[in-house]
């Protein structure tokens, strides 16, 4: 079966009977001194013939590609979709494309990424990796709008002169422990994993835990660290199986802390966002409830919520709203061709204290 042939601009202008400049003065929207009747004859001829314009060729005339870059640090994780969704939401309203690229928690690949997106002629980037000085450095020496999303604030001390928008864990994760430590829990858990930089959410969340312990208490004999290994994330590129951390030995340190809490009341407050689901469900097979002498707390785990009842504390990071923000204010950069003032902004997250 022959395959049919894609219609060209010549083929509009010869059914028409116009040239190629008025057909192109249509598509580019240029109107102005256009008659009705020849709009009319130009917009049967494209729906008959199932035109569709090259737009790689019309952005090479107009430096505009119609494309976003969004990279992303792990585009399998359970909180991606609520960033790439509501990025391409707003992408959507202003006749866009979105490039997500997914950089592999690898710092050095994230720049290259950048780079064969520039390559691509992007108009814009969103960033929503990257926790490394290097990498944002290196963003702050290029034209193209950029807009970073970030969950720690590494941006405006450093003055790199990039719009971010940025989650603050240190206020949310404060908060938390104080109303465990108000409900009268003697013993704060923090369930973490090995694989974390300086720079990281983590490292955010358990300093700002293990400071707020201490201010309460008088010292960080209250606070006790507790590592779960999760060999995904120290592999991170050769990543195979989402559940290839020890399920045994996170319910063996559930079961021993759940036994103590009858003597010392225990919170476990999970940093690691990847294993509050995990936890909680772990509970739920164990049959164990949560009440005034132990108590889960941590982020982003309403999905598993329910199989909690009213003593668990949650924190849900506002991932579509920052989203829909960076996407907003990279248009507005676009638009604006570079000349509008750099703005760093802070969300706050929504807790749900129990």
């Amino acid at each position: 079966m022959q395959k049919k042939q894609r219609a060209t601009i010549q083929n509009i202008a010869d059914i028409v009977g116009v040239s190629k400049t008025t057909v192109s003065r249509y598509l580019n929207n240029k109107l102005k001194y256009m008659s009705a009747e020849t709009k009319s004859k130009i917009e049967e001829a494209i729906k008959q013939t199932d035109f569709r314009p090259n737009r790689l060729a019309n952005s090479l005339k107009t430096s505009k590609s119609g494309l976003i870059g969004l990279v992303l640090s792990d585009v399998t994780a359970a909180l991606a979709p609520y960033i790439i969704g509501s990025v391409c939401t707003v992408c959507i309203k202003y006749e866009k494309k979105v490039i997500v690229i997914n950089s592999n928690g690898d710092p050095n690949n994230e720049i290259n990424l950048v780079k064969d997106l520039l390559d691509q002629q992007v108009e814009g980037i969103l960033v929503g990796s990257g926790y490394n000085h290097e990498f944002y450095y290196t963003l702050s020496r290029e034209e193209c709008p950029i807009v970073i999303m970030s969950r720690i604030n590494l941006i405006e001390n450093a003055n790199y002169g990039i719009a971010s928008i940025y989650i603050n864990h240190w206020e949310s994760t404060s908060s938390v422990i104080t109303h465990l430590a108000d409900k009268g829990f003697e013993k704060i858990l923090l369930v973490t994993t090995p694989y974390r930089d300086a720079y990281s959410t983590f490292s955010t969340r358990e300093k700002a835990a293990i400071s707020t312990c201490k201010k309460i208490f008088g010292s960080e004999n209250h606070c006790e660290k507790v590592i779960i290994d999760q060999p995904w994330l120290r592999a991170f590129s050769q990543r195979t199986d989402l559940n290839a951390y020890s399920y045994d030995s996170l319910s063996s340190m559930l079961l021993c802390h759940y036994e103590k809490s009858k003597k010392e009341k225990t919170a476990l407050f999970v940093i690691a966002t990847s294993l509050m689901g995990d936890l909680i469900c772990c509970c739920y097979q164990h049959n164990i409830s949560f009440d005034d002498h132990f108590t889960v707390a941590g982020y982003d785990s309403y999905q598993f919520s329910r199989f909690a009842n009213d003593k668990i504390c949650v924190i849900e990071q506002p991932l579509m709203e920052m989203g829909q923000l960076a996407t907003e204010r990279l248009m507005q950069q676009i638009e604006a061709g570079g000349t509008l003032p750099i703005q760093q902004t802070v969300l706050r997250c929504k807790l749900t204290l129990q």
